[in-house]
């Protein structure tokens, strides 16, 4: 079953230029359709622990 755990560390959000997620679109040979259908910013979200608790 699930356990209550508690984390210790530094999270970051990063936000990812439109103008690059589509310059690495087209270099995966990704259409042009689905290149102009992103149309935002993306958005990457990571988090690296110090420390993890479990509680028993």
């Amino acid at each position: 079953s699930g356990k209550t755990a508690t984390v210790d560390g530094v999270a970051t959000k990063e936000i990812i230029p439109l103008d690059y997620l589509k310059r690495q679109a087209e270099g995966e040979g990704k259409t042009q359709e689905e290149i102009d259908a992103r149309t935002e910013d993306g958005v990457e979200y990571s988090f690296v622990a110090s420390g993890v608790k479990i509680e028993e």
